[in-house]
This record gives C-alpha cells, sequence and structure tokens, in this order.
C-alpha cells in the first residue's frame, strides 16, 4: 500500500511539474514560445539568440554559406537567463548541437547586474560561459552590437564610459576559451559613422546582412585580447574627434545625384556604396546608373560606352538590354522616380579607358575612339538636356595594376599611363566648365597604403567608398549653392 502512495505522489508531483511549466511557457511572450516550439520540433545542428535587434538576419545563411542548419531567435533576448532557457530548449531537443550563434551586448549585462562586478561576472558565467565548458567540442560565436556613432555621441559619460569598459572586459573574459570567436564590427568608420547605414537604431536590412556574412561566414572583424585595445580605439578615436569637431554637411535633400561610370561606382550596392554614403551624409537622393568593366570610349567590344548612356538617359525609354542589367535596373528606378529636385551628374570613367589601351585624345576633338572626345561628347548632351544642372567629373582613382598604372597597354604604344587620362579629365572639365573633383592628385592613395583603401589593388573596400562618397558629399556641399 505505501508503495502506491509513493507512486500516486510522485505522479502528482510529475503531473503538477508539468503544469506548472505549461503555465510558466503560456506566459511568456509569443514570438519565445514559438522559438520553444522550434526547438523542439525543429532539425537543426545550430542555434542564434541576441539581447539586440537581429530582424534582418536570415538563417538560411548559415545553410547556405556555412551548411549549418540554424533556428533563429526571433524574440529579442531581455535578460541574461534567456540565453541559457535557449541553449536548454536546444540541447534537450535530441539534435546535435554544433554551432551557437550568440548577440551579446554586454553593457546591457552590467545594467542588469546593476553596474556590480561581481554580478556581472556570475551573469556571463551561468547563463553563456557553463555552455562554453560544458560543450567543448561545440563552437560558440559571438558578435558584439555596432551601434551608430550617432548613439554612442548620445550617451552621457558615465554611461560611455561603462559601455566601452564593459566590452573591453567581456572581450577578455570570453577570450580564454578555444571553442568561442568573437566579433567586432562597431569601430569601422564606414559602418557607424554614415547616418545611412541605419534606420530606427538598429542596421538596415542590407547592411545587416553584409555584417551577418562578414562575421559569421567569412570570419573577419574577429575580436581578441590580443587586439582588442586597438579596435575599441578606433571606436573611441572617432566619438572624441566628432565629440570636439564635429563634422557638419549641409542639407542636400533638394538635389537628385545621378552616377554614371564603371566599378568604381557599380561595384557596391546599398548605403555603403559611393552614391549611398554620399545620401547618408547630406539626405541628396542618388541614382546609380554604373556599369562595371565599362570605358567612356566607344569600343565595338563594349556593351556600354559613356556616349551611348547619355543617348540613352535623356531619350528617357527602353535601353535595349537586359532589364537585370545594372544600368538598365538603375535607369528604370531613376524614372519611375519621376524625380522632380535639382540634378548634379556624377560621371566617373577614365580606368577601363586606360586597361583597354584605348588613346587619350587625337587630332578630332570629337572622336568617340578617345578618352577626351567621350567625355566631351557626353558632357555637351547633358549640358544641353538638362542646363540647369551641376556636372561633376571624377577623375581616375590609383590602381596598382599594370605597374601603378605605368605600364603602356594600346597594342600600336599610342596609348598613355593613367596619369595621362586623370589630366585629361581635368583638362576636358575645365574646357567644358563643369566641375572636377580630383581622386587622383588630391586624393592621397599610393602604393604604400593603397590596401587601407583597396579590396583588390583596384576597387574601393568598404572604407575606400566611404572616403570617396565623403570626398564627394564635402566637394559638393562647397560647389553647390
Amino acid at each position: 500500500m505505501k508503495k502506491f502512495k509513493v507512486l500516486g505522489v510522485v505522479a502528482i508531483v510529475v503531473l503538477l511539474t508539468g503544469a506548472v511549466a505549461a503555465f510558466l511557457l503560456f506566459y511568456k511572450p509569443k514570438e519565445m514560445r514559438q522559438d520553444y516550439q522550434r526547438l523542439q520540433n525543429d532539425i537543426y545542428n545550430g542555434i542564434f539568440v541576441s539581447d539586440y535587434e537581429t530582424d534582418y538576419y536570415e538563417e538560411d545563411v548559415f545553410l547556405t554559406y556555412r551548411g549549418i542548419p540554424v533556428v533563429k531567435a526571433e524574440y529579442k533576448l531581455e535578460k541574461a537567463e534567456d540565453y541559457a532557457d535557449y541553449m536548454n530548449e536546444a540541447w534537450a531537443s535530441g539534435n546535435q548541437i554544433t554551432n551557437v550563434y550568440l548577440g551579446v551586448d554586454p553593457y546591457a549585462l552590467w545594467q542588469e547586474a546593476g553596474e556590480k562586478q561581481e554580478r556581472w561576472e556570475e551573469l556571463i558565467e551561468f547563463n553563456i560561459l557553463r555552455y562554453v565548458e560544458a560543450h567543448p567540442d561545440v563552437t560558440f560565436e559571438v558578435m558584439l552590437p555596432y551601434d551608430s556613432l550617432v548613439q554612442w555621441l548620445d550617451l552621457e559619460e558615465a554611461d560611455y564610459r561603462g559601455k566601452y569598459d564593459s566590452y573591453a572586459a567581456f572581450v577578455d573574459k570570453l577570450d580564454d576559451y578555444t571553442n568561442v570567436v568573437q566579433y567586432y564590427v562597431g569601430g569601422q568608420e564606414w559602418l557607424i559613422a554614415n547616418p545611412g547605414n541605419y534606420m530606427d537604431g538598429q542596421a538596415n536590412e542590407e547592411i545587416a546582412k553584409k555584417l551577418m556574412l562578414l562575421c559569421f561566414c567569412d570570419h573577419e572583424y574577429v575580436i581578441t585580447s590580443g587586439n582588442a585595445k586597438i579596435l575599441l580605439e578606433q571606436l573611441e578615436a572617432q566619438v572624441s574627434n566628432e565629440s570636439d569637431n564635429p563634422v557638419v554637411y549641409e542639407d542636400l535633400s533638394e538635389y537628385a545625384f545621378v552616377f554614371f561610370g564603371d566599378s568604381i561606382i557599380a561595384n557596391a550596392k546599398g548605403s555603403h556604396s559611393i552614391p549611398g554614403v554620399l545620401s547618408g551624409l547630406t539626405g541628396a537622393q542618388s541614382y546609380n546608373l554604373a556599369v562595371g568593366g565599362i570605358p567612356a570610349t566607344v569600343d565595338p567590344k563594349a556593351a556600354f560606352s559613356l556616349p551611348y548612356m547619355m543617348e540613352t538617359f535623356i531619350a528617357g525609354g527602353d535601353t535595349g538590354l537586359d532589364a537585370g542589367s545594372d544600368y538598365a535596373e538603375g535607369l528604370n528606378l531613376y524614372l519611375a522616380a519621376n524625380v522632380n529636385k535639382k540634378h548634379v551628374f556624377v560621371l566617373n570613367f577614365g580606368l577601363n579607358d586606360y586597361f583597354g589601351g584605348h588613346p587619350v585624345s587625337s587630332e578630332e576633338p570629337q572622336d568617340l575612339s578617345t578618352y577626351t572626345g567621350a567625355l566631351r561628347q557626353g558632357i555637351s548632351k547633358l549640358q544641353k538636356a538638362y542646363p540647369e544642372a551641376a556636372i561633376i567629373v571624377q577623375t581616375p582613382t590609383y590602381t596598382n595594376f599594370f605597374s601603378e598604372g605605368q605600364d603602356i597597354l594600346c597594342e600600336d604604344g599610342s596609348g598613355r599611363v593613367l596619369a595621362d587620362y586623370a589630366d585629361a579629365a581635368i583638362a576636358v572639365a575645365e574646357e567644358l566648365g563643369v566641375y572636377c573633383l580630383d581622386n587622383f592628385y588630391g586624393f592621397e592613395m599610393n602604393g604604400s597604403n593603397y590596401e587601407t583603401y583597396l579590396s583588390d589593388g583596384c576597387h574601393p573596400n568598404d572604407y575606400g567608398c566611404y572616403v570617396l562618397g565623403k570626398r564627394l558629399a564635402m566637394f559638393a556641399q562647397e560647389i553647390l549653392d
């Protein structure tokens, strides 16, 4: 009889425990309940949870680029114990967990701990590090927040120092574990100093996806105890500089900038591109009609040229090209917007004219097989169609290709070095009375520092796009009334 009583008590306890668990789960936020259902029912090898906004992160990216099926939490974690709860659910699911991706804001944990060092460490150790220690064969990848420069500047001094120090201490604490990789992109000027990269306090969709790929897939921006001081000082220097000597950009929202050019403009899209940086800093609208690989010169081997672009743009009709091409997409976006703003046209050609060995000039000023002839015709067409518009010619930029642009590439020997194309751009702009932004002589990029700005010796990287976009923004506010 006693045996049955004991069994009855055990059954009641089990039922009560289950009922309490169900009750507690029911009163959890809806998104958390849905996450738990997926963790219990889906087949996966990794989870991704974060205590800051990751709305635009897509779990399919992990499967596509890492070959790892991942469940991404839709719920934004509110407290440290949420990390433990999610990881408990994952390991209780029976799935073989190989990767855990965490978005962690050390300062949020610091505030939860009442700004008490001992309590802060306890929260990290109990809710994160005990899982790291218990699963040494699992890789834990941690991404720190990347607040905008404006968000850092808005902090009171005590909050700023607390946040900065919490990042440094967190990195140092987790760096002892060989199965932990940490990422920090929040000190990169190209990211945080461009307001266009953010919307409603978080990275915009295009930037969020880019950062996800850069960190979790390409393993860039790794932060360790060894480089944390350097990476965090990059942030501190920007905050200090902007606080002491703020850069104010004029509001150019009444202008629409239309870009024609080559891959220097075309390769990057979105808010971190050269047109995107200009828009982010000044509020101007930007339309990118550039196409990679094209010269200004009319070349039978090339599908595009500057005169062709001007003809189709001014006509405002069907380009006769694949609707998916960069130029067609850019033109269609411009036409659909029915732009009713002051126009600024930006022309960026020259590198492909040099690479293709096209002559700089000939005895015929309008010779479209030459760089200067094509420039003249393209600019003249714009001046006739848009007499009130401003036109900016940008010189070609530095490249370390072909002996830093010193090789002569024309087969018959009539070609020139890259500097000659830059000189020609400056001369044609002066001749036709348009503006010229000199990015060849006026921008100190050379053989000793080009890797800071270029991804491959020719095309601008993220920082290069930011610097070139910033140069254009500052130049534009000087020349526009």
